[in-house]
């Protein structure tokens, strides 16, 4: 080989090794973002308005069905997980259990 081809090859391969570790800073920092956010609270919240509220933080509603409740009317979110204050990765899902109603059925007399 002579000193031109050998150079130009050094060249090339150095500018190869610097597009990779460029790509490889780029792809760590863009593709693997993995922020950190807090939970809001949602419970009392309507789906709609829980689903909105989450989105905000970059969450996703997980809806996991509904339970008999007498604090909450029917509809209202009556839990979620993870709870509310917990730090979770952006795009998670916050799993939330609505409200189905009271639980108690009258009997007439």
């Amino acid at each position: 080989m002579t000193n031109r081809s050998l150079y130009n090859a050094a060249l090339s391969t150095l500018l190869f090794l610097i597009l990779f570790f460029l790509s490889a800073v780029i792809f760590s920092q863009v593709l693997l973002k993995s922020e950190i956010v807090t939970v809001p609270d949602v419970t009392g919240k309507t789906i709609t308005q829980a689903r909105r509220e989450l989105r905000k933080k970059d969450l996703a509603l997980e809806s996991k069905g509904a339970e008999a409740n007498d604090r909450f009317e029917r509809g209202l979110v009556v839990r979620q997980d993870p709870a509310a204050g917990s730090r979770i990765r952006v795009t998670t899902a916050v799993q939330v259990v609505t409200s189905s109603g009271s639980g108690t059925v009258e009997v007439p007399d």
